[in-house]
């Protein structure tokens, strides 16, 4: 069963998502509108909300794969997140490529393999940020380690001198 924050978890991936693919959308139709000579405002929202629905459409449903995939693919994260993306370029794909062209296989040509480059660069992200934390926390183990291997040197020093003064007196 998935919880209340995980259901949360994956609404805020989508709409992070979504949310710069709009971005994306306003900066690429005023760019476009401003070499086209058409008016930008009107071109870059247009731009942009076409790109925030077809965003929504793959992704959503590239988020149900995933959650349901999780009974199927317990074990197998990397292989669960490309099906997944797969499924979303397909089926979401199909969606856009009906809605916007009535071809629907126009969509899943576009989208499909679309959707593979971004679960292989979620991944490759994903695999770098861990070696990046893994390093971190190894740094950090090294830098305690060698504060403890000087602290003991230090005692050790306090307590030679506090032997060597003993002897003296």
């Amino acid at each position: 069963m998935v919880g209340s924050d995980e259901i949360m978890q994956h609404v805020d991936r989508v709409a992070s998502r979504v949310s710069l693919m709009c971005v994306a959308g306003l900066v690429a139709g005023a760019t476009g509108a401003a070499v086209a000579g058409y008016p930008r405002r009107a071109t870059a929202l247009k731009v942009a909300m076409s790109l925030g629905m077809v965003s929504t459409s793959v992704l959503v449903l590239e988020r149900i794969a995933y959650v349901g995939l999780a009974p199927m693919m317990p074990n197998e994260e990397k292989r669960r997140f490309r099906t997944s993306h797969a499924f979303g370029g397909v089926f979401g794909g199909a969606v856009n490529g009906y809605l916007y062209q009535r071809r629907p296989m126009r969509g899943i040509v576009l989208f499909a393999p679309l959707m593979l480059a971004v679960s292989q660069m979620e991944i490759m992200y994903d695999e770098q940020r861990n070696r990046r934390i893994q390093q971190i926390i190894s740094e950090q183990q090294q830098e305690q380690q060698q504060n403890r291997q000087h602290q003991e040197h230090e005692r050790q020093q306090g307590d030679s001198e506090e032997d060597g003064e003993a002897q003296k007196q």
